[in-house]
């Protein structure tokens, strides 16, 4: 009798800037990361939804040069400050 063993998949959740004038860098982005990991789930960080959600509520800033120049940092936060690595980078 063969006994099989199952590794318990993980699912590692990926959070990206999302900016909705540069949808298809996050398209790309997404893509690269699925095609090379697939235990990997992408999640945009969307401005509008996380304010429709409650998440954010900081006044919209002119200045801010991407929609996501601040929601990045809610990233700890959204996973409950719990298994959370944050890598800035300007590539994907």
């Amino acid at each position: 009798m063969y006994r099989r063993r199952y590794r318990e998949r993980r699912l590692m959740k990926v959070f990206v800037g999302y900016d909705t004038r540069e949808d298809i860098a996050y398209q790309v982005c997404k893509h690269s990361i699925q095609t090379r990991s697939k235990d990997a789930v992408v999640h945009p960080l969307k401005q509008q939804e996380l304010r429709d959600a409650g998440w954010y509520t900081r006044p919209v800033d002119k200045l801010a040069s991407t929609e996501f120049t601040f929601t990045r940092f809610l990233v700890p936060e959204l996973m409950n400050f719990k298994g959370c690595q944050c890598l800035w980078t300007a590539t994907c």
